[in-house]
């Protein structure tokens, strides 16, 4: 039995009535979760995304804003938002419902590496060419993620697309924020928002 993305309809963008500019790529919502309260991407209230992303565009932050709020916002910025995974084929929901609504990429990739549907983000930026800026919201230095990411780092090169990876928006970005960062920056949203200030063009 598969387990597929939460918001698998929005994987491909249709929802963008406007000119994509900007392209967010996550990893993967689950379906199956009990503590699963998202209404749209990045939508649980212990990430952090709809924190830091309203404040790069000088905005108030919109954690507990609904969806259409937060399409308002997108629309705005032209900004588009998919994940890197949109089925996992083979999971089962007795075997590994818990696995799966740990909600870690970690336990994705030890688990299910060769059992995903991708979903094909070089056709997305195929079929959206205004899109000039690509954010991945986590590392891709090896492994899984990296795999599924070189493809389309290759493809954004190679048509002068700017593309990089930020820190991970969930509180696993606790790891990175030691003693230093927490000298230099007073929260940990106030940590993520100023690693992705560095990286992130408008």
């Amino acid at each position: 039995m598969a387990c597929n993305h939460k918001f698998i309809r929005d994987l491909d963008l249709s929802y963008a009535d406007w000119s994509v500019e900007t392209l967010v790529v996550g990893t993967f919502n689950p379906e199956w979760s009990r503590s699963n309260n998202a209404d749209w991407f990045y939508g649980r209230r212990t990430n952090n995304f709809w924190n830091v992303l309203p404040r790069i565009y000088l905005e108030n932050e919109l954690i507990c804003s609904d969806k259409q709020t937060k399409l308002d916002f997108c629309r705005k910025h032209r900004i588009g938002i998919t994940d890197l995974i949109k089925t996992i084929n083979t999971a089962s929901q007795e075997e590994h419902f818990n696995i799966i609504s740990s909600f870690s990429d970690k336990a994705i990739e030890d688990n299910f590496k060769n059992d995903i549907t991708q979903v094909n983000i070089i056709e997305i930026l195929e079929n959206k060419k205004t899109i000039r800026n690509v954010y991945l919201t986590r590392s891709a230095k090896n492994g899984m993620w990296r795999n599924l990411w070189k493809d389309i780092k290759s493809f954004c090169i190679d048509h002068e697309i700017y593309c990089t990876e930020l820190l991970t928006p969930s509180n696993y970005a606790m790891y990175q924020y030691n003693k230093t960062e927490k000298q230099k920056y007073g929260s940990l949203e106030d940590f993520i928002y100023g690693r992705w200030k560095e990286k992130w063009k408008k």
